[in-house]
């Protein structure tokens, strides 16, 4: 038999055995997907309780109260700061991956929706589609993974409905997030929050029938800004300001459906209008319609889970018990790390506390690791790809801190580091860091001017957090 016939032989029996492979192992994925679901009967009783809705680059816990749906949108590429900053020495004062405050008032007197015995809150995995049932009242709601919006489908069938207002605030509005920030009213309906050389301006907007949110953050040569971007589809609304550091959509009673929709956008270049790109993202999502997104949203994940899954079974339920978890994490890992940086492992894009951030807003790789060292055998790689953009997008700042601080080649990855890796440091300092660090210099014979420099940086940071100075207050 020649080579060619060989090989054609070869291929016709793996075609015929992949089919018949497809023949003998039926999958029912959506049945066993779900087996991971989220159902509360109960209200969550804490904000951090909700249930996480992403699209891998933005994302937010849904939660409710009595009278409300509630959000806080976050996005993996927002930081308020990078390495170079002086303005955060104190250990968990720096921030990042908020963007503004959403709340869904469904009753303005009366009645209210989401209690017992009618409450009902779902999360579908496979379809990636949040379901809240309430008294006379409904919603769905997604995270469109095709474009940065977040959509809730309203259906109110109350015997009087009522007007729906939405709410965007502010996260910045009183200054026990940080110490240090000292908070004004620049002019109406913009804040700025200073401390030291870190300034944080969020400014309110009305756009047609849209509201806004858009932040700055700037240092020195560092920006960052976000935006965030809400109008309504399929009833009428009216927007207004509400007061200094809300803005309001009031949506007229009505019976039936509307939807809301949610954008965001974020960039680190100055020239980048952010509140035009959310606006964009916004009318993009409007013009899909609530079923054009669902359609898009549920036929991503059907691929996604299409590449692989984990079916365990015990009498115990132990078993169970793994599978469930092993794929709730894969769905917590679609919904966040698709974006150009990975979640910060401390919330991820989950964050439901504002500013409020335990360990900072750095990233440490020991706990980095734990969430992306078994994406690979998952067969989820693309997911891993936020990692290692970031590590490799600081290589250079890496080679050089190996130069400047232990007068070695090659890189010097530090366990925590900002999302830019280590800063360039002044010539002296470096020498002085170093010989520090290699014990050529004893540490009490350090300089006035090396201990002025690092009590500037924040205690978190690898190479700074020998000036570790005791407890702080609650932590």
């Amino acid at each position: 038999m020649s080579v060619l016939l060989r090989l054609s032989a070869c291929l016709a029996f793996a075609a015929w055995l992949a089919g018949a492979a497809d023949s003998l192992i039926q999958v029912d994925r959506r049945r066993w997907v779900s087996r991971a679901d989220l159902v509360f009967d109960q209200p969550a009783s804490r904000p951090e309780e909700g249930m996480p809705l992403g699209n891998g680059r933005m994302g937010s816990l849904v939660w409710t109260t009595p009278s409300a749906l509630k959000l806080q949108i976050n996005r993996v590429d927002v930081h308020a700061m990078d390495s170079n900053t002086v303005s955060f020495p104190r250990a968990d004062s720096d921030y990042g991956s908020g963007c503004g405050f959403v709340d869904v008032h469904v009753v303005d007197a009366g009645e209210d929706v989401f209690t017992p015995p009618r409450f009902r809150q779902h999360l579908s995995l496979y379809d990636a589609l949040m379901t809240i049932q309430g008294s006379g009242l409904s919603a769905r709601a997604l995270a469109w993974p095709n474009g940065d919006v977040i959509a809730i489908e309203i259906d109110d069938q109350r015997p009087q409905p009522a007007a729906i207002r939405i709410d965007l605030r502010m996260l910045r509005y009183q200054s026990q997030y940080h110490p240090r920030l000292t908070f004004k009213l620049a002019q109406e309906n913009t804040a700025v929050f200073r401390t030291a050389e870190h300034t944080a301006t969020s400014k309110l907007g009305v756009h047609g029938g849209n509201i806004t949110l858009t932040q700055q953050f700037r240092e020195k040569d560092f920006y960052d800004s976000s935006a965030v971007a809400i109008g309504v589809s399929g009833r009428s609304s009216r927007a207004h300001y509400l007061n200094q550091t809300t803005v309001q959509l009031s949506v007229a009673p009505g019976r039936g459906r509307f939807t809301v929709f949610i954008a965001s956008a974020a960039s680190k270049d100055p020239a980048a209008d952010t509140t035009q790109v959310a606006l964009s993202q916004l009318s993009a999502a409007a013009g899909k319609g609530m079923e054009g997104l669902v359609r898009e949203t549920s036929g991503w994940w059907s691929r996604f889970w299409s590449r692989g899954m984990l079916h365990l079974r015990s009498s115990s339920g132990q078993a169970d018990f793994v599978e469930a978890n092993y794929t709730y994490f894969l769905y917590l890992m679609g919904a966040s790390s698709r974006g150009a940086y990975p979640p910060r492992f401390g919330g991820m894009i989950w964050r439901t506390d504002g500013d409020l951030s335990r360990w900072g807003s750095q990233h440490w790789w020991a706990n980095t690791y734990a969430y992306y060292s078994n994406l690979m055998p998952s067969n989820r790689l693309e997911l891993m790809d936020p990692m290692f953009t970031m590590y490799w997008n600081m290589y250079g700042a890496a080679a050089q801190a190996a130069r400047q601080q232990w007068g070695s080649q090659g890189i010097w990855i530090p366990e925590t580091t900002f999302f830019n890796g280590p800063e360039r440091l002044p010539d002296d300092i470096a020498a002085e860091l170093q010989d520090l660090m290699l014990v050529r210099k004893p540490f009490d014979q350090r300089s006035s001017r090396f201990d002025w420099y690092a009590n500037n940086k924040n205690r978190h940071n690898s190479r700074w957090n020998f000036r570790g100075d005791g407890d702080w207050d609650h932590g």
